[in-house]
């Protein structure tokens, strides 16, 4: 591409998330195509964590917008439109790339108001179901439907979100694409190295098996099935550890609710943590309880790490388990079958060691940054064409 084309990203708060990974990333790397970005936040609640470290490691510096939250509120929410609308004017973006479902909103809105000939929006995660109420649920489907008229792309992150997209009449074929989450796996492809380290800082020994969960502590995570599904693994298999990794707002409520059920001397939460490599280095399962996702970030990474999964059948981890050769797929709320799942594995290091391996080879494959930044870039080239900004020689 000969001339640079200006991107305005937009995410609704730069938490340790998918999305976060993908802003942060795309925003870099696509300089290389000639895209120069701009990325613009919200502010995370006060319980989680974020990724400006990482951001400013890498030499990006998200413009913050204080008043664009997860919440609804009106006065405020329109503050943010009028705040992008100018923002826009004077950046005079080719394209407006927005992430996640308030961002996408409003940022959106923005866009269409400034005459962005470009307007993009990326779904990280159905909120179909699991998260709001049916009613809350329908309006913001239909909310969906008007913004999907106005919007040239709804990026899904897995196909059984396009689907699901799909299914609730916002969009249609052409308009609605897939492309999958990109991460920076390289340090979780050579994990062993950290073999170890966690245990030695933890006291652990080195004959326990350590299940692990890696996620915000959020009820859509559903960490209560996780730690009953752990109750009962204990009563078959003692020498076992349970791993809760991240922070958020139900922290007190899951540790009171381990100990009701009797099994807070076996489950250990650690917080958030950054040092994801020293962390999936000494687990030997990695857990997923979730009522709903998108493209778990923690699946890619435990694949990475060539770890066997059990997760809940939610969103793409069908997609991302290959139907079950690179872990074990359980039905959604079921700590019963959850646990069959993890027992399984524990009494059967050879398959074990294949899910691992099987993982390790998918997510070098197809779930890498560099795979992400092509598809992002070839979509941007295609839609500028097709507004008449480029011509095809010029890509």
């Amino acid at each position: 591409m000969q001339k640079r084309v200006r991107v305005l990203r937009i995410v609704t708060r730069l938490g340790v998330s998918g999305p976060s990974w993908q802003c942060i990333f795309l925003t870099e790397r696509l300089n290389s195509y000639g895209f120069e970005s701009m990325l613009v936040c919200g502010v995370e609640e006060q319980y989680e964590g974020n990724m400006f470290d990482l951001a400013h490691k890498i030499g990006i510096n998200p413009l913050v917008i204080p008043q664009l939250r997860r919440e609804i509120f009106i006065f405020r929410d329109l503050m943010v439109v009028i705040k992008l609308y100018l923002l826009m004017k004077k950046y005079k973006p080719h394209i407006v790339h927005t992430h996640t479902s308030k961002a996408g909103t409003l940022g959106r809105i923005s866009a269409w108001l400034a005459g962005v000939p470009v307007i993009i929006f990326t779904l990280h995660g159905s909120y179909f179901q699991g998260y709001f109420s049916r009613v809350k649920t329908n309006v913001l489907i239909h909310i969906e439907r008007i913004l999907a008229m106005i919007t040239d792309r709804i990026i899904a992150v897995s196909q059984q979100e396009r689907s699901d997209i799909l299914q609730n009449k916002i969009g249609n074929e052409s308009k609605v694409i897939n492309i999958p989450l990109g991460l920076e796996l390289d340090d979780l492809l050579t994990c062993e190295r950290f073999r170890g380290t966690l245990r030695n800082e933890l006291g652990i020994d080195s004959n326990k098996k350590l299940i692990g969960i890696i996620a915000r502590l959020v009820p859509i995570k559903g960490h209560r099935f996780f730690l009953e599904s752990a109750k009962l693994v204990l009563q078959s298999h003692s020498n076992v550890l349970f791993l809760v990794i991240g922070d958020g707002e139900l922290q007190k409520e899951l540790k009171e609710y381990a100990e009701s059920l009797g099994i807070s001397d076996k489950v250990m939460f650690l917080g958030f943590r950054k040092d994801l490599p020293v962390i999936y280095a000494d687990l030997d399962i990695v857990a997923l309880s979730s009522l709903s996702e998108g493209l778990p970030v923690t699946i890619i990474e435990g694949m990475a790490s060539a770890k066997p999964i059990v997760a809940a059948r939610v969103g793409g981890v069908p997609e991302l388990l290959d139907e079950g050769n690179a872990g074990i797929i359980v039905p959604a709320a079921n700590p019963q079958e959850l646990a069959r799942g993890i027992i399984k594995i524990l009494d059967n290091p050879d398959i074990a060691k294949k899910m691992g391996e099987y993982g390790r080879q998918t997510a070098m494959s197809r779930y890498r940054v560099d795979t992400l930044v092509e598809n992002i870039a070839k979509l941007y080239e295609q839609l500028l064409e097709e507004k008449g900004l480029i011509q095809k020689s010029e890509c």
